[in-house]
């Protein structure tokens, strides 16, 4: 019975898909933003902007890019947390197109 029953953490802390812009309803030439620096960037392909020329996963972009004041201590980042399209962040849009 006890390894039926799933604690309400538990359910929460559920593996989520890797992100791909097509989630939220994004194409190749749309423009997000990195909000740390407002910088805009083109979405590239399924995870990946550009920026100068270059392709980026986002939070490979996030670690180069980022102030080194909002640094974490891992060096890692959940990319969708620091991009925004039309104002939400590209995890907040994630989210809501979900619960859908």
């Amino acid at each position: 019975i006890a390894e039926m029953m799933k604690t309400e953490k538990e359910e929460k802390k559920e593996i989520r898909k890797a992100f791909d812009f097509s989630m939220i309803g994004l194409n190749v030439g749309d423009t997000v933003i990195f909000d740390a620096l407002n910088l805009p960037v083109k979405v590239a392909g399924k995870n990946k902007v550009e920026y100068e020329g270059r392709l980026w996963s986002l939070s490979a972009f996030c670690g180069t890019y980022l102030p080194e004041e909002m640094h974490n201590k891992s060096e890692s980042y959940q990319g969708p947390k620091y991009f925004s399209y039309q104002g939400k962040t590209l995890w907040e849009i994630r989210l809501e197109r979900e619960k859908e």
